[in-house]
């Protein structure tokens, strides 16, 4: 599908006011606050890509200098046909 995605993620230590989704590219459908214990539940649905690395990193919580390193092949032409394995970090 010519797909290459990195991507970078920040941890913020505190928040005030509403959550509001402003995604111009339209990837983001839905974002809440969810406790931590409750998150692989609503991570079920989710792109392997997306659901392993965060789910690895609420349940061991590395620190950023540890970063790890997660990588998948996708094959497929459709969202219907993709196949993805998770193959060695790079």
């Amino acid at each position: 599908m010519g797909w290459r995605m990195r991507c970078e993620v920040h941890l913020a230590a505190a928040f005030e006011g509403e959550l509001r989704v402003d995604d111009p590219d339209g990837i983001v459908v839905e974002a809440r606050f969810v406790p931590p214990h409750e998150c692989d539940e609503h991570l079920l649905t989710c792109a392997p890509w997306v659901r392993e690395p965060l789910s690895a990193w609420l349940h061991e919580r590395w620190e950023p200098h540890l970063a790890r390193g997660f990588a998948y092949e996708v094959n497929g032409t459709t969202r219907d046909s993709m196949r993805v394995v998770r193959s060695a970090a790079t």
